[in-house]
């Protein structure tokens, strides 16, 4: 049985020695989530806020507005053209984000898990970042990652309570897809869900463990996660591997089915 306690000291003790390699990974992906964040905003939006901001400087009140559209009917085909063009390019930008996202920033991810898996046994590398963009592997990943994604957003439309409850079914797929990338996403889903049955509560404790460095990154106005990250991810790289472990001495996991790794379990028996 883990505890919070041994999954940090032993996160900290592969830290000592790695640390900067996962500030540069956390560095790396927090830029592309910042483009991903900035390119989600609505131009609708903005259009609409640049209007109604023109109209109040120009002390223009509504009765006067629907004057001038009485006095010019042209200025309602205007206006719907207008309408109809940023509702265009707000679909364009939202197409491009979700490829984004789903080609680029989801392997980036898993790459990023694949880091902090093999950080903990001395062979992470910079380079792991990658690793899902390789021949043969890339595929499997994307499709893995988008099922989780679209389960999710399915399950959160039954209200936000049972999309969070399954979040934490699905916590070791972006791990496992790291582990082995060409595993069946079924089979990966599986692993998942069978494994985490009576750990979602103790995963909830572990994340809540973390609410003063979390109010202490708001407080530098988030920058501070950039230092913090590292931490959770060799945290939650200790979970898995812990997992793991359990999964594969109750044969959830098949022998071959995902490499298997070492375990620093110093509780007392």
């Amino acid at each position: 049985m883990w505890t919070r306690k041994q999954l940090k000291e032993n996160a900290k003790a592969v830290l000592t020695k790695y640390y900067w390699t996962g500030f540069a990974i956390s560095l790396v992906i927090s830029l592309f989530a910042g483009t991903r964040g900035a390119s989600s905003s609505s131009t609708l939006v903005q259009v609409a806020n640049a209007f109604a901001q023109e109209l109040n400087e120009n002390n223009i009140s509504p009765d006067e507005l629907i004057d001038a559209i009485n006095d010019h009917p042209e200025i309602i085909s205007l206006l719907i053209a207008t309408i109809v063009i940023v509702c265009l390019i707000d679909l364009f930008i939202w197409v491009v984000a979700t490829a984004l996202n789903i080609f680029l920033f989801n392997p980036l991810k898993v790459g990023k898990n694949a880091y902090y898996i093999r950080q903990r046994e001395d062979c992470g590398k910079f380079g792991n970042l990658g690793i899902a963009f390789m021949k043969g592997k890339y595929k499997g990943t994307i499709k893995t990652i988008f099922l989780r994604d679209l389960y999710l957003w399915l399950w959160s439309l039954l209200f936000v309570i049972p999309g969070i409850i399954k979040s934490y079914s699905y916590f070791m797929v972006p791990y496992i897809a790291a582990d082995n990338p060409e595993l069946p996403s079924s089979r990966v889903f599986e692993i998942s869900k069978q494994t985490m049955k009576g750990e979602k509560w103790n995963l909830f404790v572990l994340q809540l463990s973390f609410i003063l460095w979390h109010m202490g990154c708001l407080i530098t106005c988030g920058l501070g996660y950039l230092f913090l990250t590292p931490y959770l991810e060799a945290t939650y790289a200790e979970l898995y591997a812990c997992l793991k472990t359990k999964a594969m001495r109750e044969g959830i996991i098949a022998e071959g089915e995902l490499p298997r790794s070492l375990w620093n379990d110093t509780s007392a028996a």
